[in-house]
């Protein structure tokens, strides 16, 4: 399965906000992590950003908006330890 095709199922199964926040954090954070589908570094780094897109508004038009922001800033987190780490602009 694709990172969206897992996304859309956790959106259609979870029906309480906070278990539906950690799975679709879960999923979008071991996607975009190093060697993830959607290794910001890799190929595919614009389909993490779609989907993080995706998880984001799906998360907000459930009243969620900070774990929308919080999700936002653990992967800038992420991403700017990629960064230092690798010595590679991460976007």
């Amino acid at each position: 399965m694709s990172l969206k095709d897992d996304i859309d199922k956790a959106i259609l199964e979870e029906k309480e906000p906070m278990y539906l926040f950690y799975r679709l954090r879960d999923l979008i954070r071991r996607a975009c992590s190093k060697n993830g589908e959607c290794d910001p570094l890799g190929p595919n780094e614009l389909q993490g950003r779609y989907q993080y897109m995706h998880v984001a508004k799906t998360l907000e038009n459930k009243g969620l908006l900070a774990a929308s922001e919080a999700l936002l800033l653990e992967l800038w987190n992420d991403f700017g330890l990629r960064q230092l780490e690798e010595k590679s602009r991460v976007y």
